[in-house]
Order: C-alpha cells, then structure tokens, then sequence
C-alpha cells in the first residue's frame, strides 16, 4: 500500500533575525516520520512560497532505498540514496511553493529506526525594501554587466541561506574553497552547520520580471555546510572552508583575491552581492554614468543618528546603494578589481554605506596563520 499524504501550511512561527541579516523566510513545525513499510509519497505545501527547505531531524536510507525531494517542475530535484545516515540538517533548498518527497526501493519492510524524521520547514517569501537605497535605485543584475569587467568577478559572490530563514552574501576567498561573509550572519550558526552556498545565481539581464523575486534563478548549491575557522565582532567577518558537494568543482567559478592594504580614498568601488535574496545585483553607480567612491576612510559607523547593529567603529564608507541581503557582500575597486573591504553596514547618512577594511581582516588571519592560499593580490605598481 502506498502512504499518501499532502500537507498545506499556512499558519507560521514567526522568526526574528538579526537587525542586519535578512529574513530569507519563516518556520513551521511538521512532525512527519516513515518507517519503509511501504511506497511513500507526500506533498508539502505553501501558497505563495518562494521556496521550501525541509528540515530532517534524522535520516536513514536503507541500502537500495532512495529518497526524492523535487520541486512543481520536476526538474530540481534532491536524492538521499541507499545508506545515507546523517543527524540534524536542512535538506537543498527548492524553488517554489510545493515540494514532493517519495520513497522507493525494491522491497519494503519496517525499520526500527525510521527512514526519516521531519520536524519542520522553512518557506521563503518576498523581502521588502528598507533601508540602504537612498533615492533612486542604481542597482542592476549582474547579468547586465557581462560585456564589463566587472562580471567575471562576481561570478565568485554567493547568495547564502542560513538556518533555512536567514538570507546574507558570502565569496570565494582565495583558491581553495574558503569562504567568507559577515559575522553577524551566521553568528547563531557559527559551526557552519547548515549554511547553503549558492553559486551562479544570475537572472538573464532582459528578464525584468524575475529581477526582484526572492529566490529567483537558482544557481548551484555547491555546499549545504561548511568547517567554521574563524570570526571577529568587533571586524564582522567569519571564516568558513566548504565541505563541497559529491560532484562540485569550485573553479569554475574562480575566487577573488583581496588588495592587503585596503581601500584608497576617492577610489571608484562596486558592491556585489545578493540582496533580499534576488539574483545577484550589482551596485556601481550612483546616478546614470557616475561611479560609486570611497568617501570616507575612517568613520564611526555605529555612531550615526539610526545605527545597525552590526555597524562599528572606524570602518571605511561609499555612497553605493546596498539592501538586506548584502551584507557579507565584497566591496571591489572598480580599477584593479580586487576586494578592498566587506559590506556590513548599511546607512543614508552623511558618507553612505559601510564596510570593514580589508587590511584589518588580512591582519587579523595573518596572525592566527588562516589566511587562505592565494587571498592576496600581487600589488601593481
């Protein structure tokens, strides 16, 4: 006999994040449990979700069995095969609003121990707006900058999810799979356990109407989970090295190397990242053919008239628009394209947003021998 279930969700816990980080989604309970005894089938269900990411609170694949999550379309699909034993973690996140999970195998008996255990999911929804852009919005796809030499490295920004609800940016740090992103993201996760690296996540340029949807044109997720090396509050970084997926290779889409001195004053910058959980967006200009500048390279962030909770003392400032989401995200010199700081703080104040110079964070894992291979850009004379 065939288990047959369906399950509509529509009352949620709520969540609250961090005052930075952006809320990706929210969680609802599901106590949901299988012992193998038969073909399996059940549907979860959120209308309007932007996407749904199950959380397994133990999963046992007898040898031969084989799990299937997938998504309305059928074409984004997760397999847990045969002897796949783990804990507590979040499943891939799928896009869209319904998610189908089925089991097979050869032959059905039950386990003492059950297949799996679902405690609860999580459901993405639509950001809103808020702070950061000061008028207009100059920000653009990253797609739209593939003629420019301002694509090629973007294409090693992340979009994360974290915890399942909590949305932030992160990037490839040097060439051996580390990445890193603002500590206040992940500091209620800081072992790393359950953060989703998605790479490539890039809307078509023409495409206006996915431009602003949450979880729109999903990329690889290359990791579900990373080794937690190293974070600071007080310079709001944290340090991860991937456990990449079975299959994954990193190299194609390269890593970024960051300028050991940091930022210059007046120098032209561009922000890459993926605010409110979109594609990836890049901010360059701040009027039509005017480029974004360091304005100022020491001021007290955490001072101004409405300060964030992550922002800090003598960070360095551009008038870039950025939006929750970005946090984490680098901050590029549009000369050399080299990451001379790190977005965590987003403001309209007198010399915009702000970001953590890089030559603090390079001091910082110089002194503790985790700086990773190849992180350092060559100066150029």
């Amino acid at each position: 006999m065939q288990l047959l279930l369906h399950t509509c969700l529509l009352a949620l816990l709520s969540v609250v994040a961090a005052t930075t980080v952006g809320s990706a989604g929210t969680l609802s309970p599901l106590s949901l449990a299988f012992d193998g005894s038969a073909p399996f089938r059940h549907v979860i269900e959120k209308p309007k979700a932007s996407y749904v990411a199950v959380h397994f609170a133990s999963l046992d694949i007898p040898i031969n069995g084989t799990l299937r999550l997938e998504d309305k379309t059928g074409k984004d699909v997760v397999t847990f095969a045969g002897g796949d034993r783990r804990g507590s973690f979040f499943a891939e996140w799928l896009a869209g609003d319904v998610v189908t999970l089925t089991y097979d195998a050869p032959h059905y008996a039950a386990q003492s121990t059950p297949v799996f255990v679902i405690d609860k999911v999580a459901f993405g929804h639509r950001a809103v707006a808020s702070e950061d852009i000061c008028g207009e919005d100059f920000t653009r796809p990253a797609s739209c900058f593939r003629n420019t030499s301002m694509h090629a490295p973007s294409r090693a920004v992340a979009r994360l999810l974290i915890q399942g609800i909590s949305e932030c940016t992160g990037w490839l740090i040097g060439s051996e799979g580390h990445l890193i992103t603002n500590e206040h993201c992940i500091g209620f996760d800081e072992d790393g356990s359950e953060v989703q690296v998605d790479l490539g996540a890039e809307c078509d340029c023409d495409d206006a109407s996915q431009h602003t949807v949450y979880g729109a044109c999903k990329g690889t997720i290359v990791a579900t989970n990373a080794t937690f090396l190293m974070s600071d509050t007080a310079n709001d970084f944290a340090l991860f090295k991937l456990n990449v997926k079975d299959g994954v290779d990193l190299s194609q889409w390269g890593y970024l190397q960051v300028r050991a001195s940091g930022p210059v004053l007046g120098e032209q910058v561009y922000v890459s990242g993926h605010p409110n959980f979109w594609s990836k967006r890049v901010s360059a200009f701040v009027a039509t053919n005017v480029p974004g500048v360091v304005t100022n390279l020491s001021h007290d962030m955490d001072n101004g008239p409405t300060p964030l909770e992550s922002c800090q003392k003598d960070e360095f400032t551009y008038n870039l628009g950025t939006l929750r989401g970005n946090s984490g995200s680098p901050v590029l010199s549009a000369k050399d394209h080299v990451v001379v700081g790190l977005h965590n703080c987003g403001s309209c104040g007198e010399y915009g947003n702000g970001g953590i110079k890089f030559n603090k964070i390079v001091a910082q894992l110089e002194s503790k021998g985790l700086l990773p291979p190849n992180a350092i850009a060559k100066s150029r004379c």
